[in-house]
């Protein structure tokens, strides 16, 4: 079953894959959980980025920073190491390495183990808010 998807995975383009990840993402927010069909379905979608990304959301490393406008960033913090990234789920980006070369210079991969546990976090309900001030967000912001 994994392989007959891995293989007809190749055949997707970039948009339709993210366009697939988006369907299953709606499906786990319209039930605000997990179930194992949409693990088996993101594990096709995301490959070896789903643990890592279930371990971030586990573990509550990630939080939603927003200001008094509204504006906002979504900040995953690594675990065991003291790196914190920033993500910004509406455009699909994150500032960690991995993100950089394998889906900006490689196009080896749609996303990050961080962008996907900001994309899991809002779709199951459980991100960390966090009332942040408007020069933050703006520093966080310029720093991408």
């Amino acid at each position: 079953y994994y392989n007959e998807y891995k293989s007809y995975l190749r055949h997707m383009s970039r948009d339709e894959v993210i366009g697939a990840l988006y369907h299953v993402l709606e499906r786990i927010k319209a039930e605000s959980r997990l179930v194992d069909s949409q693990l088996t379905d993101l594990h096709v979608l995301c490959g070896q980025h789903l643990i890592p990304a279930l371990a971030l959301v586990d573990s509550q490393s990630v939080s939603k920073l927003t200001a008094p406008s509204g504006q906002n960033v979504v900040r995953v913090k690594s675990l065991g190491r003291t790196c914190t990234y920033t993500c910004l789920p509406e455009v699909l980006f994150c500032t960690c390495k991995s993100f950089t070369t394998s889906v900006v210079h490689r196009g080896e991969d749609v996303l990050c183990k961080h962008l996907l546990a900001a994309l899991l976090n809002q779709a199951i309900g459980t991100m960390m808010c966090v009332e942040s001030n408007e020069e933050e967000i703006v520093e966080l912001l310029a720093s991408v």
